[in-house]
């Protein structure tokens, strides 16, 4: 048997059906008593050129052991397999077991396409928090000037009604006021109406004793 390392590009409308496709050259190789030895997915990737208008295909992996007539055999299915764009089949000299570089490649963008998405996520969080904390903040503010607003109206209500009771008890103490010097204007002009009867009495007297 020998190693070869088959690389082939799927039609992009045939992209759900990549797993059965890989599947069935799997099945071709161990049927006959080959063995694979490294299977990638490298995912839709941009052709270099368009073929047949079409501008990205589906890309997969297959590092196999088998004979060369197998070989023949996936090679041969490819031509008349519409679902395969592109394939192109090279012979090593061992088997390759390792991740391949452009594997590797994917999958470092991958991690770094998550580990953007997680720091995007905890900073929308980060903006979420401080926004909620900076809301709540403002309500507190306000809650804090309405009940400051209040505290200031009834104080200033207090001090109406404090006004308003001084004035009320200083409007009656001029009541009484007035109403005490009405009175001794009164008592006065009576002692004085007394007086003035009391000196025509003795008037009268003396007139009376002289005769």
């Amino acid at each position: 048997m020998r190693h070869y390392e088959i690389v082939a590009l799927v039609h992009p409308d045939q992209s759900a059906r990549i797993e059965e496709i890989v599947a069935r050259y799997r099945m071709i190789v161990e049927d006959s008593g080959g063995k694979v030895h490294r299977q990638e997915y490298w995912g839709r990737r941009k052709l270099a050129y368009p073929i047949k208008k079409i501008y990205k295909a589906d890309y997969f992996l297959l590092n196999v052991e088998c004979d060369p007539s197998v070989k023949d055999k996936i090679e041969n299915d490819f031509k008349y397999y519409d679902s395969i764009l592109r394939s192109l089949c090279i012979r090593k000299d061992k088997a390759i077991t390792e991740q391949s570089a452009i594997m590797t490649k994917l999958l470092k963008q991958e991690e770094e396409e998550r580990q953007a998405k997680e720091r995007e996520a905890a900073e929308m969080e980060r903006l979420r928090v401080e926004e909620s904390a900076r809301a709540a903040a403002q309500e507190a503010e306000k809650v804090r000037a309405a009940e400051a607003e209040k505290e200031r109206v009834a104080e200033a209500e207090k001090e109406s009604a404090a006004e308003a009771e001084n004035e009320i008890a200083a409007e009656a103490e001029n009541d009484n006021t007035e109403q005490g010097d009405v009175v001794d204007e009164s008592q006065s002009e009576a002692n004085g109406a007394e007086e003035k009867q009391a000196e025509s009495e003795t008037e009268s007297e003396e007139k009376e004793a002289t005769v």
